[in-house]
C-alpha cells in the first residue's frame, strides 16, 4: 500500500485520532488508527516468590480490574526508566533489577503502541506516588498459585497482564 495522506481528526490529552488514506491497486482505503504514547508493564516479584499486583479501578470498563503495574512512557524516557518510575508511582516498590522480558503491539490493527514489559526484583519499600486519575489503587501481593488461578478463571482480564505474567511464568519455568 501506499500512504497518499495524513488528517488528524481528535487530538486528546491522552490519545490522538488520525486517518490516513492508503492506495492499494488503484483503491483508496482510508484507516483510522490511534496514537498515543508507548507503554510499560512490569511484574514485581518479591524475595519469597509473591508477585506484587494491584487492584484499580477502570472506568472506562466500568470494573475493578488486577493487574500488573503499568504506565505511559513520557517524552525522552527510555523504557526501563518509565518501569522503575510506574513501579514506584502505583505500588510505593523500587526494584534493584529490572528485567526486560519482551516488546509487543497492544492493537495493531488501529494504534502503533508498543508495550515493554520487565520482571522487578529485589523490592524494597519506599512510598506510593499515584497520578490524580490513580485514586483507587490498592497494592495486594499474591502467591504464584494464586496468580495462575486468577489468570485461569478470568479474573485477571487485561491483556497486558496476562501476556506479562505467563511471559515470567514461561520463563521462569
Amino acid at each position: 500500500m501506499r500512504k497518499l495522506d495524513e488528517k488528524t481528526v481528535y487530538k486528546g490529552r491522552r490519545v490522538t485520532l488520525k486517518v490516513t488514506n492508503y492506495e492499494e491497486e488503484k483503491k483508496v482505503i482510508p484507516i483510522e488508527h490511534v496514537v498515543v504514547k508507548d507503554s510499560v508493564v512490569i511484574v514485581p516479584v518479591k524475595f519469597n516468590g509473591n508477585i506484587v499486583l494491584i487492584e484499580e479501578e477502570r472506568p472506562v470498563i466500568e470494573k475493578m480490574t488486577i493487574a500488573c503495574p503499568a504506565g505511559l512512557i513520557e517524552d525522552g524516557e527510555k523504557p526501563i526508566e518509565a518501569a522503575m518510575r510506574e513501579l514506584e508511582e502505583e505500588t510505593g516498590y523500587k526494584a534493584k533489577k529490572l528485567t526486560f522480558l519482551r516488546k509487543t503491539y497492544t492493537s495493531c490493527g488501529y494504534t502503533s503502541e508498543r508495550q515493554y514489559f520487565f520482571m522487578a526484583e529485589g523490592l524494597y519499600i519506599t512510598k506510593q506516588n499515584l497520578d490524580d486519575a490513580e485514586v483507587n489503587i490498592k497494592v495486594k501481593e499474591y502467591k504464584e498459585e494464586e496468580v495462575l488461578k486468577l489468570i485461569a478463571d478470568g479474573t485477571i482480564d487485561t491483556s497486558s497482564a496476562v501476556i506479562a505474567l505467563l511471559d515470567y511464568f514461561l520463563r521462569k519455568g
